[in-house]
């Protein structure tokens, strides 16, 4: 329609504005959506119905888990009357309990957690839920076919599936097999079976923080259908991760508690169907706070895993404080003596050796564990240094020097800082003291050249540990074997790959931890296959690989799956050469050490003596004990390291004796050449001023050297370093933590 204009520049419109009026009193119907198909959504021949009673059997439930196939699920007629219609008067759940039937249940299949967490799980592991499994309970009814298995799907060993069932049929069970028999698979079973049939709709599963990615592994791998998230990272991003839907929660032992503490996890969500914690038989070495936050936990069905039954008090006291939710009665059976016959119905174990014959001859394992922050800072510095040397070598290194330098890098990765042990070496204690519990032993490997092995064998020292040397013959290595087993008490035997091919036969080592072991795993699993093939028929074999995240180990590892040779399942008939040449030195320098072969530099010197602080950059770390290496060796070590400053020409003044040693270098300069003096003394005792005097009193006549060195085993007093700052130059000190840092650079320690 036309407008009209009224005057110049306007013109209006001859319809009327709308006018708006409120509509009250309108009743409108909420949509509500499901993730999943509610009872009368599904369709089904008009034979059959989906009914849901209530199931009337007492005051306890059992559960039969059929043998075979786990993943298609058979409901059986059960004796029990039933009851219509599902609402009765009294619930036979506890509420949030019962069967989802149109409820809101998460969305299933995945894991959920930080980027890094499951970053290294193997690629054909991330299989997708199925969701269609957690309606198995309803639609499967006698009459209806279930699903054929398919030929990638895991199947449960016989024993594996009496645990199941086991941990279904009671509300407090401590599962106590041996190590390495599979208790992990049978709880994921356990779990999936409980949350298909609406018995259970939220869960918590406490372990080891090493434990975390074996965990979220089996439980993706057993329990697809089943949404399981990582409670990690910070306490800001665990907060978040709690407020998540999901099946399970998946938390190390100390994030948990921190949680509970300061109150990250709220009060009200403490309440849990099923509450399990693994690795068990350690929590009455656990702070007293940690296992009060433990015991705030609310669940109706608590269950424990353990590598053996609990022998001392504590560990009944903890283990099934927990299980019961009544520590203080738990305290009165257990003062009385009688824990071992009173918690007789809740405690099932079987030994490697009744289980011998479903065992299969070897079981791998691949732990990952995360450094801490001061073990990842001990680590950075050494790879730091591995890779200026590499960047700034003459020519591309060989095999030997990259092998040389992966070692260093993974032994600094395992035990971090000198004076404290790493998160690795934490973990193999922890593996270990459950073998030591169960009365069994282990092997485990490690490098014969591996620096800190004093640490890792200090630590194992509680557990009764053996050392196979590499200098023994093949006779005194015979006779080491024969003491260690027949010593009931010594439960780890510490050696190199070439030293255990040399000790002849080890019946009755049932377990092998790849610690610090060669980086080629062919050459790994040819040692494993000896140890199989020299130690008599029936022996099985648990073999677990250690590595440690953010490092080579683990880029070298990824580098090697993709290049078709994963560590974990190596083709038949794979040799370490087949390895070996599968890595060019281009892929360790930029894959593995992430060095940029196209910026190599010539070597470069090393700057001057600082004059402010007289002192050589580095020496921040710890004081290193070096009294136990050899003179000779020790001055020549610091020869190494004068030629790595650039200083071409050494030549020893003083030759190697208790107390030291000196040297004098030299080196070609624009314009003339430059000297230093070094001067080397061991001492346990801190190197005082009359040291740094008498050093720059030999200084005075050379007024054409640059200066000297002042090196020492142990460190330096406040005057001596003083001294130093006052020298305009003339004199540098290197203590023992730096010394001790060259060194071994070099692999002397």
């Amino acid at each position: 329609m036309p407008t009209a204009r009224l005057s110049t520049g306007k013109t209006v419109a001859p319809l009327r504005p709308p006018r708006m009026h409120t509509l009250r009193g309108v009743q409108l119907t909420p949509v509500t959506f499901y993730p999943r198909p509610v009872r009368d959504q599904v369709a089904l021949p008009a034979a059959l119905a989906i009914e849901a009673p209530r199931v009337v059997l007492g005051d306890r439930l059992t559960f039969e888990l059929p043998a075979g196939d786990l993943f298609a699920v058979e409901t059986e007629a059960m004796p029990a009357a039933l009851e219509k219609p599902w609402l009765a008067a009294e619930p036979l759940l506890p509420s949030g309990a019962g069967p989802a039937i149109g409820g809101l249940v998460p969305r299933s299949g995945g894991l959920r957690g930080s980027a890094g967490s499951l970053a290294a799980l193997p690629a054909d592991s991330w299989t997708p839920g199925r969701p269609w499994e957690l309606l198995l309970p309803l639609i499967d009814c006698p009459g209806l076919e279930g699903e054929e298995p398919g030929s990638d799907q895991p199947t449960l060993r016989a024993y594996q599936v009496e645990s199941a069932q086991a941990l279904m049929a009671q509300e407090a069970l401590l599962l106590a097999d041996d190590p390495g028999t599979g208790k992990t698979p049978s709880a994921c079973i356990a779990l999936l079976t409980l949350h298909q049939r609406g018995w259970a709709r939220r869960s918590l599963v406490a372990c080891l923080e090493h434990e975390l990615r074996l965990w979220a592994w089996h439980l993706q791998h057993w329990s697809p259908a089943l949404r399981t998230i990582v409670v990690d990272g910070d306490r800001m991003q665990r907060a978040q991760r709690w407020k998540d839907p999901a099946h399970v929660y998946l938390i190390g032992y100390e994030a948990l508690a921190d949680d509970i503490l300061h109150g990250t996890l709220d009060p009200q969500d403490l309440d849990f169907d099923i509450a399990l914690l693994d690795s068990a038989l350690l929590l009455a070495d656990f702070p007293e706070p940690v296992q009060g936050a433990l015991g705030r936990v609310r669940a109706r069905r608590r269950w424990a895993l353990a590598g053996s039954r609990p022998e001392d008090p504590e560990e009944w006291q903890a283990i099934f404080g927990f299980l019961t939710g009544d520590p203080a009665a738990v305290r009165r059976v257990v003062a009385g003596g009688e824990q071992a016959k009173h918690f007789e119905t809740s405690l099932l174990r079987r030994t490697r050796a009744q289980l011998s014959s479903q065992l299969p001859p070897a079981a791998y394992t691949q732990v990952w564990i995360t450094p801490g922050r001061e073990d990842f800072a001990a680590y950075e510095e050494v790879l730091a240094e591995e890779r200026h040397r590499l960047l700034h070598a003459e020519e591309l290194p060989d095999q030997e020097m990259l092998e040389a330098c992966f070692g260093r890098l993974a032994d600094a990765a395992a035990l971090g800082r000198t004076g404290r042990l790493g998160a690795k070496a934490q973990a193999a204690v922890d593996l270990l003291a459950e073998v030591s519990a169960a009365g069994l032993k282990a092997i485990v490997v490690t490098r014969p050249d591996g620096r800190g092995h004093d640490r890792l064998r200090s630590a194992l020292d509680p557990l009764g540990v053996a050392v196979l040397s590499a200098l023994r013959d093949a006779d005194g290595l015979r006779e080491d074997v024969e003491t260690f087993l027949q010593r009931p008490s010594w439960h780890v035997l510490l050696a190199d790959p070439d030293t255990l091919e040399k000790a002849g036969s080890l019946q009755g080592i049932n377990y092998l931890f790849h610690f610090a072991s060669d980086w080629n795993p062919a050459r790994r699993r040819r040692s494993e296959a000896w140890l199989l093939e020299r130690s008599g028929v029936g022996l099985t074999l648990s073999i677990t690989d250690l590595f440690t995240r953010g490092t080579v180990e683990e880029w070298l590892h990824r580098l090697l799956q993709e290049r078709g040779w994963p560590s974990h399942a190596l083709p038949d008939g794979a040799s370490p050469q087949d390895l070996a040449s599968a890595l060019t030195t281009e892929d360790w320098l930029e894959r593995v050490f992430e060095v940029d072969v196209t910026t190599r530099k010539p070597s470069e010197p090393a700057p001057k003596p600082a004059v402010s602080t007289g002192r050589l950059p580095g020496t921040d770390l710890l004081r290193a004990n070096l009294q136990e290496l050899p003179p000779a060796e020790l001055l020549d070590g610091v020869a190494k390291w004068v030629r790595l400053l650039g200083y071409d020409q050494v030549e020893a003044t003083r030759p190697a004796d208790e107390t030291g040693g000196e040297l004098s270098a030299r080196r070609i300069v624009e314009g003339g050449s430059e000297r230093v003096m070094v001067r080397c003394i061991r001492s346990d005792k801190n190197v005082g001023i009359a040291e740094a005097k008498a050093l720059l009193q030999a200084l005075e006549p050379r007024g054409d050297w640059l200066g000297g060195y002042l090196v020492t085993t142990s460190d330096f007093t406040a005057a001596c370093r003083k001294t130093a700052d006052q020298s305009a130059g003339r004199l540098a000190l290197v203590a023992g933590a730096e010394l001790w840092r060259q060194l071994h650079i070099q692999g002397l320690v």
